[in-house]
C-alpha cells in the first residue's frame, strides 16, 4: 500500500512538472515541440529571468535557441526537418528567416540537401529561394571537377560571392577565364580572373 501510494505520488509530480513546463513554454512563445529540445532548468531559469524582467525580449531569446539548435544540433536529415518543424510554429517572421538563413549557411548542408530545402514551404514564404541557390552552387563549385552546368549558372549568375568561389575551383579553362575576366559580377572578381589569365 505504501509502494502504491508513493507510485502515485511520483505520477502526480511528473505531471505537475509537465503541466510547469507547458505553463513557461507559452509564457515565453515557445512551441510545444522545444520541450524535448529545453532542459527543465533552462526552461525554468528564462521563465524566472522574464518573470522577474530580465528578459524583455522573448524573440530574442527565442532566436538564440535556435542558433544554438543550428551550431550545434545535428543537421543529417531527421535533424532538419525537425528544425524546419519548430520553425514553422515560430510566431516571429524574423526569428524564422534569420534561422533559415543561418541554417542555409551551415557547412554540413551539401548541394543536394539544400536542393530539397528549396522546396520547403517555409523557404518559399521567406522568399529565400535565391539564397539557397547560392549556398548550393558554391557547394557544389567546390566539387574537382565543377559540373559545366554548374560553371555555365555561375557565370550567368551575376553573384559576385558565386563567382569568387567559381575562381577558387581547379582546372577552369581559358574561355572561363576570359568571360569572367571580361564580365564579372565585381572588379575583385573581372582582376582575379585577368590575373589568372595572364598567370596561365
Amino acid at each position: 500500500m505504501v509502494s502504491l501510494r508513493l507510485r502515485l505520488h511520483a505520477e502526480r509530480g511528473k505531471v505537475e512538472a509537465m503541466q510547469e513546463q507547458i505553463v513557461q513554454l507559452r509564457a515565453l512563445g515557445y512551441s510545444p515541440g522545444w520541450a524535448s529540445r529545453l532542459s527543465p532548468e533552462v526552461l525554468r531559469d528564462q521563465h524566472t529571468r522574464w518573470v522577474s524582467g530580465d528578459i524583455s525580449d522573448l524573440s530574442g531569446l527565442r532566436r538564440g535557441a535556435f542558433k544554438r539548435l543550428i551550431d550545434t544540433g545535428p543537421l543529417d536529415q531527421a535533424g532538419v526537418l525537425e528544425l524546419l518543424a519548430l520553425l514553422s510554429e515560430e510566431p516571429d517572421a524574423k526569428v524564422r528567416s534569420w534561422s533559415l538563413k543561418r541554417l542555409i549557411r551551415r557547412p554540413e548542408l551539401g548541394r543536394w540537401r539544400l536542393e530539397v530545402l528549396k522546396l520547403h514551404p517555409l523557404i518559399r514564404d521567406a522568399g529565400l529561394q535565391e539564397a539557397v541557390t547560392h549556398a548550393s552552387l558554391i557547394r557544389g563549385l567546390a566539387a574537382d571537377p565543377a559540373e559545366p552546368e554548374l560553371i555555365d549558372a555561375a557565370l550567368q549568375s551575376g553573384d559576385a560571392g558565386v563567382q569568387e568561389a567559381l575562381l577558387a575551383a581547379p582546372g577552369l579553362p581559358a574561355a572561363v577565364l576570359s568571360e569572367l575576366s571580361a564580365s564579372g559580377a565585381s572588379r575583385a572578381v573581372r582582376r582575379a580572373a585577368s590575373e589568372r589569365l595572364g598567370g596561365g
